[in-house]
């Protein structure tokens, strides 16, 4: 696979320009020359045997990605000349996916053992500079100190080895069992153009996991997982002591951070046509790690906490007509208080509180055939500061797809988004800025807004 491509952007723009700037658009830019340029070519093979006593899967891939990215989100806030800045981020990336499955039985009941392993290995060259019109330049704060025109620069290795297995046991008509485990070893290496944020650090974790499944009874499964994760943090904190743009002494964050998790569910057949899944859910995080891209800094904030209901369904009452609708309803919140911009609370900054998709569907049975579609999606409010003080809007959009397969190779179709046109804001958050023609900073909402209605017609060839 490769991809090329350029762009111009909006970012997202501060609520009071609509009103503090004449003929200002909520699709105009604080910034016209923001937007970037990005590569990645991927290369990958994979390989695959089975018999009645074994199966393997191996799969080896090797990624170039290229990015420069310039964005300006809070205008002037910390220079006249513009608070423009870009992100490079070049990479290598290589890595081995195998694994081998052993069909036998204990104590005359059906089991799967599997042992597998995944490497992988980032050769990655990051930097963080100050940008006027995407120019590399020093600038002026508005006290006459010089603001340098890198604020950072970094050579980062970061190699992984996790191996696991896996079983899988068949103990009754109506019960099974899967548990593993995985075990990841990370290490990271550092070289900062700040000598006191180079280092190495590495790191393993285990994470044991497993799953009771009940039935069915009456076309109806019940189930219940539990098990520990992780995510790994950003390499440049994990041995960061200095904050590149203010010089201020940090702790740097954990290589890898423990999450713990569980669910319990029910999978039901019970109404013909119909597959519905409601499940509910608990995640605890020990900590997660927000990176500033105006500051170039990496931060580990508060353990977190997230539960929440699932339910999803797909219903076919006919051969040529289908419907589905998921809901997800969850909360999340910061295990203590924690600070914000001149608050505290502990609600988690842009954590959406429900989700809702619906579709219906129709389509001429065999390779021949008009088909359409009809899909709703709903995205709920989100408390956008952590006292919960300042929410965002909901967000809904409805699009509609309309064909004909001319046979199994062509296709034509014809695709509306927004059909609706409505002004909902497709992200929000809520941070100081200072536009060019204010004195002082403010608090404001900025958001990006959903796109207006908009058409594509495709041709489409399949082989």
């Amino acid at each position: 696979m490769s991809y090329v491509g350029d762009w111009n952007a909006t970012d997202q723009i501060a609520e009071r320009a609509l009103d503090a700037i004449p003929g200002f658009d909520r699709f105009d830019s604080l910034d016209t020359s923001d937007g970037g340029d990005s590569q990645r070519h991927s290369l990958s093979a994979e390989w695959h045997r089975a018999d009645a006593d074994s199966a393997t899967k191996v799969m080896l891939y090797g990624v170039y990605y290229d990015l420069n990215l310039f964005s300006n989100f809070t205008y002037f806030l910390d220079s006249p000349q513009g608070d423009q800045f870009e992100q490079e981020d070049k990479r290598g990336i290589g890595g081995l996916k195998a694994g081998h499955t052993w069909y036998s039985d204990i104590f005359s009941h059906d089991m799967e053992n599997t042992v597998g392993l995944q490497i992988r290995s980032d050769s990655i060259k990051n930097g963080l500079f100050q940008t006027v019109d995407r120019h590399r330049t020093d600038k002026v704060d508005y006290n006459g100190e010089t603001i340098t025109g890198t604020t950072r620069e970094d050579d980062i290795w970061e190699a992984s080895l996790s191996p696991y297995v896996e079983n899988k046991v068949q103990w009754a008509d109506k019960f099974r069992t899967v548990f593993g485990l995985r075990m990841d070893y990370y290490y990271f290496d550092v070289d900062s153009d700040l000598s006191a944020n180079s280092g190495t650090r590495d790191d393993v974790i285990f994470s044991p996991k497993g799953s009771l499944i009940f039935g069915p009874w009456v076309k109806t499964e019940y189930y219940l997982s539990a098990g520990m994760g992780f995510h790994s943090n950003d390499g440049r904190g994990v041995t960061q002591h200095v904050d590149p743009k203010t010089g201020d002494s940090m702790e740097p964050a954990d290589p890898l951070v423990r999450t713990k998790g569980a669910e319990i569910g029910v999978r039901t057949t019970i109404f013909k046509g119909l597959q519905s899944t409601v499940a509910l859910w608990l995640l605890d995080m020990d900590s997660e790690l927000v990176f500033s891209g105006d500051a170039g800094s990496t931060e580990a904030s508060a353990p977190t906490r997230r539960y929440g209901v699932e339910w999803t369904n797909y219903y076919t009452p006919t051969e040529w007509l289908s419907l589905d609708a998921d809901f997800a309803f969850s909360h999340a919140e910061f295990r203590e208080t924690v600070e914000g911009e001149g608050v505290e609370g502990r609600h988690v900054p842009g954590a959406i509180d429900s989700v809702i998709s619906a579709g219906i569907a129709y389509h001429q049975p065999g390779e021949r055939g008009l088909f359409s579609e009809l899909r709703l999606r709903y995205f709920g409010p989100r408390p956008l500061t952590e006292d919960n003080s300042i929410r965002s809007g909901s967000t809904s959009l409805l699009s509609a797809k309309v064909g004909y397969n001319f046979n199994k190779n062509w296709m034509f179709s014809v695709e509306g988004f927004n059909l609706l046109d409505n002004t909902d804001h497709e992200i929000d958050y809520y941070y100081p800025s200072r536009l060019k023609e204010e004195a002082a900073p403010r608090n404001d909402i900025h958001f990006k807004s959903v796109e207006p209605i908009a058409v594509r017609a495709a041709l489409t060839f399949r082989f």
